[in-house]
């Protein structure tokens, strides 16, 4: 929610002004309060504010129904003290000003609170008959449910009552629908003698006959989403029976149906790096593969700073769903991976090829299970590990810049990292980079030769050990590169045939002539091991062209890919992925040429168009010396936020010159990227959006999270995203979170954490135009959903959200916004 629209809420609590005094003799003090007897509200939590006269220096202000509610006076004798949380119906409500301890003056009244949910009845303990609340109201959004408690059941007295809030549910899991509206049951956080019968409703319209099967009820508990299966179906309800009342929100779902190859992957937390089958895909989990072949198949995941994890799974005649754990880096048993002393932690080198060698050691002492993963810029590959712990890589360098380190994870599942390293590949840059000082230098230089030259690699890697599969390269004379003519084309070199595992197997031709190329793979021996996946990338000049996989027998060949390289064409485009449309400079691409001599580098013009919007990007005319045209990105804004929903930028580039046209290439916004355009669009389309524009540093996974947060985790913060449960913006929420966790000894539950502009526009685009929650310094915080995880002073719910406010408000300094609305306690950084 947005507190700088609710700023005023309290004070809007309509009450006549009623002194009410009780005054001893002259001259002592006396308390004056802002409120009228017997008045009648429906917000639940009232602000009391007034006078005390005569009051000595240190004197307080204290509402004894709740001692943690407490004010000190101001100079002028005003006192307000801090939201109380009300019961139904009728609350008296004793004010005490206190010196030293001694009361010295009091004030009673009486307000009534009526609440303005659907549906409330009281539960007491005395009771013989059970209650039973209801929304029969087809205009409220939780019409159909009801809740049943049986006489006896519960040992404290309760308000009973049912209402809908969307603004606190956060996505549901991945592979799951909503079919109806959230609903929430009162008493929270209680246990039954006799079970609580629960009606959940959900809309017949969008579940099918077919579909009943698949119904299911999701219940927000302290963890995520639980899911429940329902005891009966009625024609729009869902039936569960409960014996424990710990969840926050109720909703009803469908579990999708994906076709026979799907694989639905959860990982918690969310945002890991996914390989299958040794093959990286192209998003963070969650996500959904499709297609997986029948068979035996491997995850392998990865988050910075937890253990890596390898998931073997089998898929047969339907799809599969697998939730995965992944648990931080214990460093006292983490294995110890070193990289040779004598390969420094930056260097420059002339050649693609590189070896890497080291040694991997383990807590236990014996190597048995440990597996040994090479990250290459941010791309992972296995590396054959000795019986002994050393290893000796041989590996293809890019052009420029290239980043390793490697990871061993043991038997145990315990990972280690080495140092890393950075090697920049000259290779390909002529004399002007090799007489070039600077590290960086020879980065550009390296890059930019290779985009001018047209230069082709490619690299095979394959993800079983004792293996042999061959890279096989043709190009447009028929010249063939492979195991028994490594130079087989002039010009090229096939660097290494790989006998024994994993790859790489790299091809590298810096001056390719022009023609078509064909690469084809051969899995020339299994040596008895079985079918492996082997993964192929093709990169021209710094463009990749091709990624792809398959698995293959002993014995099969694969054409994997074919192509072609032309004397016009676009060598690259930079960024290709983090494009976005503000003007600050980001706004910005390079556009690298390959410019045959009989072209006249002044004549070439662009054509540039965004292809989802359809409209045309004013393009400058020409190229400079290195091939090389910027220009300037632009979109049309969006006219909601909600409607159409926010999407990815994509833009289609070609050039022109003397009835000549290059190939088109596409370039899409990244995830980052989009996440940051939907602050661009919101203030065009609502110029009081005030939130600045996160950098793209600011936008981070589970990766990102600090680790001195010890008690909430990455998910709970982002999963209130439409980009959640993996991308999130997170500045002080967490540490807010944190500090009063660490207050309260007690677990908390994050009710909504970060919120990007689409989210937060279609809970409400009026009143939180301007909301923290988008800026990643506002959190919601509530009580766990557990009673056992109360103060023993609290017996509900209520009670324990009273005592967390009160409790936020003495632990946070002035420059915190605390504000208690409806059913949540808001927290947010505002000085």
């Amino acid at each position: 929610m947005e507190v700088r629209s609710y700023r005023t809420w309290f004070k809007c609590f309509s009450l006549l002004i009623f002194s009410i005094v009780i005054a001893g003799c002259g001259g002592d003090p006396k308390v004056e309060l802002d409120i009228s007897d017997q008045a009648v509200t429906d917000n639940k939590m009232l602000e009391i504010s007034g006078t005390v006269t005569d009051a000595e220096a240190g004197t307080i202000v204290v509402l004894s129904n709740a001692t943690a509610v407490s004010s000190n006076l101001v100079e002028d004798g005003t006192f307000v003290l801090p939201p109380y949380l009300l019961d139904a119906g009728e609350n008296l409500l004793n004010v005490e000003a206190r010196l030293d301890g001694e009361v010295v003056a009091s004030a009673e009244v009486t307000v009534v609170y009526e609440s303005s949910v659907s549906a409330t009845d009281d539960y007491t303990t005395e009771g013989t008959e059970p209650v039973v609340v209801a929304i029969n109201d087809s205009t409220d959004p939780a019409y159909g449910a009801s809740i049943t408690i049986p006489a006896g059941s519960l040992d404290v007295d309760v308000d009973v009552s049912i209402e809908s809030d969307s603004e606190h549910l956060p996505k549901l899991p991945l592979g799951t629908t909503a079919v109806g509206n959230p609903v929430t049951f009162q008493p929270i956080g209680q246990s039954f003698a006799e079970p609580v019968q629960l009606s959940v409703p959900y809309t017949p319209d969008q579940v099918t006959p077919e579909d009943s099967d698949r119904l299911v009820v999701y219940g927000l508990s302290d963890n995520g989403w639980e899911r429940l299966v329902p005891e009966l179906i009625g024609t729009n309800t869902l039936g569960l029976s409960l014996e424990d009342l710990f969840y926050g929100a109720f909703i009803a779902a469908l579990d999708n149906e994906y076709p026979a190859g799907t694989v639905v992957l959860r990982t918690s937390p969310s945002g890991a790096t996914v390989h299958l089958n040794g093959v990286k895909q192209p998003e963070l989990s969650p996500q959904i593969i499709e297609g997986v072949d029948s068979g035996e198949h491997e995850f392998k995941l990865y988050i910075l700073g937890y253990n890596e994890k390898f998931v073997s799974f089998s898929v047969a005649d339907q799809a599969l769903l697998l939730e995965e754990s992944l648990t931080r880096v214990d460093e006292t048993v983490a294995p110890q991976v070193n990289i040779d002393s004598s390969i420094p932690d930056e260097q420059s080198v002339n050649d693609n090829v590189f070896n890497i060698t080291g040694s991997v050691s383990v807590a236990s002492g014996n190597l048995t299970g440990t597996r040994l993963v090479l990250s290459h810029n941010d791309t992972d590959s296995y590396v054959s590990l000795a019986a002994d712990g050393t290893y000796s890589h041989t590996i293809s360098l890019q052009p420029g810049a290239n980043t390793l380190h490697l990871r061993a994870t043991d038997g145990n599942g315990n990972t280690g990292s080495s140092r890393t390293i950075s090697v920049i590949n000259t290779e390909g840059a002529g004399a002007s980079a090799a007489a070039a000082q600077g590290y960086g230098v020879l980065s550009r230089a390296a890059v930019q030769a290779a985009a001018q030259n047209r230069s082709i690699t490619a690299v095979l890697t394959w993800n079983k050990d004792d293996t042999d599969v061959d890279l096989h390269m043709y190009d447009p004379q028929g010249n063939h590169a492979w195991y028994q003519d490594l130079g087989g084309i002039p010009g090229a070199q096939l660097d290494i045939d790989d006998t024994d595992g994993f790859g790489p197997e790299t091809f590298t031709y810096p001056t390719p002539i022009s023609g078509e190329y064909q690469a084809q793979l051969v899995y020339y021996s299994d040596h008895g091991n079985g079918s492996t996946t082997a993964n192929l990338v093709i990169t021209v000049g710094s463009q990749q062209i091709f990624s792809g996989s398959r698995t293959l027998v002993d014995g099969e060949t694969w054409n994997a890919h074919t192509f072609t390289i032309e004397d016009f064409s676009i060598a690259s485009v930079s960024p290709n992925n983090g494009v976005f449309t503000t003007a600050n400079g980001e706004n910005q691409i390079i556009v690298t040429l390959n410019v045959p001599a009989g072209i006249d580098p002044a004549t070439i013009t662009f054509s540039v168009e965004e292809v989802n919007e359809a409209h045309v990007v004013s393009t400058p005319t020409g190229v400079d010396a290195n091939g090389e045209q910027t220009i300037t990105l632009t979109h049309e804004p969006l006219q909601s936020l909600t409607q159409p929903a926010s999407r990815k930028l994509k833009y289609r580039i070609t050039a022109n010159a003397g009835g000549e046209q290059t190939d088109p290439v596409e370039i899409e916004q990244d995830v980052r990227s989009q996440i940051r355009q939907e602050y661009v669009d919101k203030r065009d389309f609502q110029p009081s959006f005030a939130v600045s524009t996160p950098s793209r540093g600011q936008i981070i996974t589970a990766a990102g999270f600090p680790a001195s947060v010890t008690n909430f985790g990455f998910d709970e913060f982002s999963r209130y995203s439409d980009y959640g449960p993996t991308y999130a913006v997170i500045n002080r929420s967490v540490n807010i979170a944190q500090t009063l966790r660490t207050a309260w000894n007690f677990p908390l539950s994050v009710t909504s954490g970060w919120r990007n502009p689409r989210r937060n526009d279609g809970l409400s685009p009026t009143s939180s135009v301007n909301s923290l929650h988008q800026s990643g310094d506002a959190v919601d915080l509530n009580p766990s959903f557990n009673r056992a995880n109360w103060p023993a002073t609290a017996s509900t719910y209520a009670q324990a959200q009273q005592q967390l406010t009160a409790l936020a408000r003495t632990t946070f300094n002035a420059d915190y916004d605390i504000l208690f609305h409806a059913n949540h306690l808001h927290i947010e950084y505002d000085p």
